[in-house]
């Protein structure tokens, strides 16, 4: 009995507690009610950044995950924030106030959806000075995509509409007369007149908030700022979390969709956390990609005979290495610059490239170098439309595994095609990395190496010579640059490589050894056979290569699966036969001056043609794309006219994983320069290093996974069991180390402090 009556007091203080921590709840849940209430502005400019976060991930991304959660609790301080400003006021001033920012993101917020629609990216102030270049020559295109966005534009601005509702009822309900009138008016009247009448009473924004409001309201910004910057250690603190991409750099669109656009965007504007000093702010700890014996077969499992290795052909018994000799131990003690120093004892530590067969296989040989605008392995897809394209891709070197690196800005591309450098991809040049390395020494870069063996070196583009700053970039790198208005003559837009061909092949083709280097732009977006209206009235083409070979794509309508092009893809193709036509006249004049045998031909991409959409880029190559790593799976053309009658197929495919980092590597190797490879970020792709194709937002591919730094999602390409444990975590270390390796030399001028005199001399060059 006693036991009982315990058991019942037991239960009443059970239920007594519970009582207790019923009203405690409902008193916090009633205050924060009350606090909701007593801050409309506050609330409404929060769930304002919730909803345009939630429609730019669903317009950009196309879906929403788990990390979500981030950018709704950054919207919190960042809608006190906004409160804050837009309160203290008269409520005249607050109201416009008010208007201005919600103004201000439904613009920003609609810039970012159709530059994201343009260039497959967004936009990033790190770049504004190439980017108002890109948005000024793409007039025509922002117009027509303002156009079939509309309804996005719409959706985009529901909150400022919202407010100007809301603005709008206030002000009906403000006089008593006007009230009155609606009131007592029709059924419409009535009805606008109540609502006017609900909106002032409930929805007052206006107001002037007073000090102490004001105070607890800043208060409450900081706390909510706090606890979300300690929920970022909930996932952990490793490479590509939440932790990471908040208190480190990362790719733009990465943070976007794991921290959202305004955390994104402040932080890209410099806004973010840093180490000034100690040693944050050079990390580098040497790591090489695992060795994996095991080598991924046509079917991606293990290929027991190894026959599909890293190079064609028996390797060289004899081991040396592309490194040259370097005292870093006492460019070590001698130096007190901290990040000189770490560099120092990184490139001391990491090892070099091997030499091998193909070694100064093309030394002697004459170089013709190009970076394709928006070039892709649908250009030859069609083998009667680009002959020589596809001419050139099946008879030198085959590379099955090559990868673009960026969505779009070719810029970045062709920086690193030409340095076989990382672009800084912290996003701290107004320029881009191109534009900063102006007046650094660049060794490496081809114009400078054929300099260095009393080689002269031409570099052209058919656009315009400021263009991304081109006048100044590439006679840095050794070339005599020549482009539209200075040396060629060519019009239009897009304009003519084969206009460019004509027209440069005589500074170089009766020289003893030569180099050129081209930078193509025929194959730029955008794809229509559209016309338009010029200043004079005349109708000229949108797209002026598309119509010019607009007639050839009319005899080539379906893909390989019998289905028909799209005409998005008809006008890629019809811009592309015109870099046909260009390596047609390069191989034609070469042959009659006899030294096409004696020249090779380098092509590849400065980006993934984002003028494409996934569905019609699917159907230009009649299969279904993987849009996270397949869509960067490109064409690389290596070519010289003799490889087909001395290598037979297997002797030039090649199947190591590579990228465009890796181009210049190749190229040092296979004409034989001297070079240091350690000192580049990219590897020769016949060298015994592992092979990885690295991506702009740090995924990466290697012979054996895939690894995506957006969702951390590894694909094993072999049985995973293959796999060495701590594999993938190795190689995101070497990726990292690539990335802060390549900026710190940018921003260092590093080369010209390990070759001083060489990089006078230069420097010397240039001044004349």
């Amino acid at each position: 009995m006693k036991r009982g009556k315990d058991s019942m007091k037991w239960l009443e203080g059970l239920k007594a507690v519970g009582q207790d921590c019923l009203t405690v709840c409902q008193k916090l849940f009633k205050g924060i009610w009350n606090w909701i209430k007593k801050n409309k502005p506050a609330m409404f400019f929060i769930v304002s950044i919730v909803y345009y976060e939630i429609i730019i991930q669903a317009m950009t991304f196309g879906s929403i995950d788990i990390y979500f959660l981030y950018p709704v609790l950054f919207a919190i301080p960042v809608g006190c924030l906004l409160s804050l400003f837009s309160t203290p006021f008269h409520k005249i001033a607050n109201g416009i106030i008010m208007g201005l920012f919600l103004l201000m993101f439904s613009f920003y917020y609609n810039f970012q959806m159709i530059y994201y629609d343009i260039f497959n990216d967004f936009f990033t102030f790190s770049l504004k000075g190439v980017a108002e270049d890109a948005m000024n020559t793409f007039a025509d295109e922002i117009i027509h995509l303002i156009y079939i966005n509309l309804g996005n534009i719409v959706i985009l601005c529901v909150p400022l509409l919202v407010y100007l509702f809301i603005v709008v009822q206030y002000w009906i309900a403000g006089k008593p007369s006007r009230v009155e009138r609606l009131t007592t008016g029709n059924h419409v009247e009535k009805f606008i007149g109540n609502i006017s009448i609900y909106i002032k009473k409930n929805f007052y924004f206006f107001q002037r908030r007073p000090p102490k409001a004001q105070l607890v309201l800043s208060i409450v910004m900081i706390l909510s700022y706090g606890i979300t910057v300690l929920s970022l250690f909930i996932p952990g603190t490793g490479y590509h979390t939440p932790y990471d991409l908040y208190f480190n750099s990362g790719a733009l669109s990465t943070q976007i969709s794991k921290l959202g656009m305004v955390t994104a965007t402040l932080q890209d504007m410099g806004l973010r956390p840093k180490y000034e000093t100690g040693d944050k702010e050079v990390t580098l700890d040497p790591v090489d990609v695992p060795s994996i014996d095991v080598k991924p077969g046509p079917d991606g499992n293990k290929d027991p005979d190894n026959s599909n290795g890293d190079n064609p052909g028996t390797p060289n018994p004899e081991v040396t290495y592309n490194v040259l000799e370097i005292d870093f131990d006492a460019m070590i003690a001698g130096e007190t610059n901290h990040v000189i120093k770490k560099l120092h004892e990184y490139y001391k530590t990491i090892s070099g490239t091997t030499k091998n067969e193909y070694t100064g296989m093309f030394k002697g040989y004459n170089l013709i170098y190009i970076c394709a605008e928006s070039f892709s392995s649908g250009a030859i897809i069609e083998p009667e439309l680009t002959p020589t394209l596809y001419k050139m891709a099946t008879e030198g070197f085959i590379f099955n595994n090559y990868y673009t690196m960026f969505p779009s800005n070719t810029t970045n591309g062709e920086y690193a095609f030409c340095t076989g450098l990382i672009p800084d991809l912290a996003r701290e040049k107004s320029n881009g990395s191109f534009v900063a390395s102006k007046e650094n020494y660049m060794p490496y870069c081809l114009g400078n190496a054929f300099d260095s063996i009393g080689v002269q070196a031409y570099a052209y583009h058919n656009h315009t010579k400021t263009y991304y700053s081109r006048n100044i970039t590439h006679p840095n790198m050794g070339y005599i640059f020549k482009a539209r208005n200075q040396g060629l003559s060519v019009t239009g837009w897009p304009e003519s490589d084969y206009e460019m061909a004509k027209q440069s092949y005589g500074d170089f083709i009766n020289m003893e050894q030569f180099h050129a280097y081209y930078m193509t732009v025929s194959g730029h977006y955008r794809y229509t056979f559209e016309l338009k209206e010029d200043s004079d009235g005349n109708l000229v083409p949108l797209n002026y290569m598309a119509v010019k070979n607009k007639s050839a794509t009319q005899k080539h309508q379906y893909n390989k699966n019998g289905e028909k092009y799209d005409e998005v893809c008809q006008a890629y193709l019809a811009c592309h036969i015109e870099l046909d036509k260009m390596l047609e006249e390069l191989c034609k004049r070469l042959e009659e001056a006899g030294v096409l045998d004696k020249t090779v031909f380098v092509l590849g991409a400065d980006h993934y043609p984002y003028g494409l959409s996934s569905k019609q880029y699917n159907n230009l190559v009649g299969e279904t794309i993987d849009t996270g790593f397949d869509k960067y799976n490109s064409t690389l053309i290596l070519y010289n006219s003799q490889m087909i009658h001395t290598m037979t197929e297997e002797e030039r495919t090649v199947t190591k994983t590579c990228c465009a980092i890796d181009v210049l590597p190749t190229i040092l190797n296979l004409f034989g320069f001297e070079y240091d490879s350690r000192l580049l970020s990219g590897n020769d792709v016949f060298s015994s290093a592992a092979g990885i194709a690295i991506l702009s937002d740090q995924s990466f591919i290697t012979d054996y996974v895939k690894y995506n730094a957006s969702t951390r999602q590894i694909t094993y390409l072999v049985d995973e069991y293959l796999i060495p444990q701590g594999y993938v975590e190795a190689v995101i270390e070497v990726v990292k180390n690539k990335c802060t390796a390549s900026t710190a030399i940018l921003n260092n001028d590093y080369y010209a402090i390990l070759f001083p005199e060489a990089a006078a001399a230069h420097a010397a060059s240039m001044k004349k």
